[in-house]
């Protein structure tokens, strides 16, 4: 039985999950205790679960066990989520090989094919001890190395080579950090420093001295012990981080969960994950039906509120994410029709270079006339010359299209259909969603999902083509 910690706006549904599964919720807030009817439990966590910064996606740092059990949970009630998981444990502490050095950086082999890069004077092939400052992870393929040894535990990180007293952002009470300050200082010495974890805050004193001196001890043994290795690998483990991409089905199955533990609005996480005034306005909503309002007409009403104020403003922003983790931010379009749920976009497009996948050149003064259908597992990209002549047709594979106060967001799943005028259609790039899948970034069920939509993209592409040749 693990400890969860979970915070942010899909901690009712993900509290339900974990405890259904037999673990533990430690930390909880008054809101989630009251909701569970939990006895309050403030032991230090085995694993921490909270909203990334964009609300898309949950992010997870614990022990490896539990970073490895929260994503098993994960990936058998959301097969079709994305997954992203370190390599190499944060704070984690390696020996190295020196195998040459790029620009002001040296690239070092930590093992089992992994690589970190680190900054210094040193010599090809020498060994060295480290610590993973920053893991691989999403987007970086290196990790990141410092000379900084931290030794962590439950309330306490000893830093070897930073001799100063910190504490974590999440203990706020003035006395307490003047206490834990003070004790830092007196069990601190100059070739070491003392930062405080949350958990901290709920310690009794001869807790915290006892796990320090426990810290230290432990450091200075593998410090000694690491001086006689020369093979390159983790000798010890820190944290494990990983992040998981919801998507518009997944935001609407949290939705049901939640529901089974309190009143939720349908469209619940979708509101909660677009914008800080539609968090109001949900909690709005709930408060109402409580109050004997309809649910399905406040839910619509959230809905077009949302469309509406797309609709007035006319310009569509578009953020596309790709399973690798890279998220851009597409050239915007103005909005020229809108029926049946299904948006008409023109996108100026600027700059030049290929069409990705169609092989021919960019001209000044294309256009892009975008295809857009919210719930839609394509986007439908139709290319026109300024004469507005088909240059080809793009359709992109990707999670079911979701609105939001500002355009509309998917996760890009890679693989996609492109086609030319007279020309049979054509699949691009299936070798990396290959590749997400060897490095399960996805299910195995996802994976199998995906491949079952090139087919009907296919035949979207001939009868757009169609279509924009009927018009001509």
């Amino acid at each position: 039985m693990l400890k969860f910690r979970i915070r942010g706006i899909y901690s009712t549904a993900l509290t339900k999950l974990v405890l259904d599964n037999g673990h533990k919720i430690v930390q909880a807030t008054p809101v989630i205790r009251e909701r569970f009817n939990l006895e309050e439990n403030n032991d230090p966590p085995d694993v921490t679960i909270k909203d990334a910064p964009t609300k898309e996606s949950v992010l997870v740092v614990g022990s490896k066990e539990g970073v490895s059990t929260f994503l098993k949970i994960m990936k058998k009630e959301f097969t079709d989520a994305v997954f992203w998981a370190s390599k190499v444990p944060l704070h984690g502490v390696v020996r190295g090989v020196v195998r040459e050095k790029i620009n002001d950086y040296y690239l070092v082999d930590i093992g089992n094919g992994n690589l970190g890069t680190i900054k210094g004077n040193y010599n090809v092939g020498e060994i060295i001890t480290a610590s993973i400052k920053s893991p691989a992870f999403k987007t970086f393929r290196r990790s990141f190395l410092s000379r900084t040894i931290r030794i962590i535990g439950d309330y306490a990180e000893v830093i070897f080579g930073f001799p100063r007293i910190t504490l974590s952002s999440f203990i706020k009470n003035p006395h307490q950090k003047e206490k834990l300050f003070k004790l830092g200082l007196s069990l601190s010495r100059k070739q070491y420093g003392i930062r405080w974890r949350s958990s901290a805050r709920f310690a009794e004193k001869e807790d915290l001295i006892d796990e320090v001196n426990y810290l230290i001890r432990r450091g200075n043994k593998l410090l000694e012990e690491l001086e006689y290795k020369e093979e390159p690998g983790v000798y010890y483990e820190g944290k494990y981080l990983a992040e998981v991409m919801f998507n518009k089905d997944n935001r609407e199955k949290f939705d049901d969960i939640r529901a089974k533990v309190i009143l939720t609005v349908k469209g619940h996480h979708w509101a909660k994950s677009t914008a800080k005034v539609m968090s109001a306005i949900v909690d709005f909503s709930e408060m109402a039906i409580e109050k004997n309002f309809d649910s399905n007409t406040l839910a619509n009403t959230i809905k077009n509120f949302v469309l509406n104020r797309l609709l007035r403003k006319r310009k569509m922003y578009i953020s596309h994410t790709k399973l690798t983790g890279h998220t851009l931010k597409l050239t915007p379009g103005m909005i020229t029709s809108y029926n049946n749920n299904t948006f008409e976009v023109r996108r100026k497009l600027y700059g030049t270079g290929i069409y990705d996948g169609l092989n021919i050149p960019k001209s000044k003064g294309d256009q892009d006339l975008l295809k857009v259908k919210i719930g839609s597992p394509y986007l439908i990209h139709r290319y026109v010359t300024k004469d507005n002549v088909l240059i080809g047709v793009y359709i992109n594979i990707n999670t079911p299209v979701e609105l939001t106060h500002y355009g509309i967001r998917y996760i890009d799943l890679l693989v996609d259909v492109v086609c030319l005028p007279d020309e049979e259609p054509k699949i691009i790039d299936l070798d990396e969603l290959n590749l997400a899948r060897e490095e399960e970034l996805i299910t195995e069920e996802f994976y199998d999902k995906i491949i079952k939509l090139i087919d009907p993209a296919k035949e979207i592409a001939k009868l757009e083509i169609d279509l924009f040749q009927k018009q001509e």
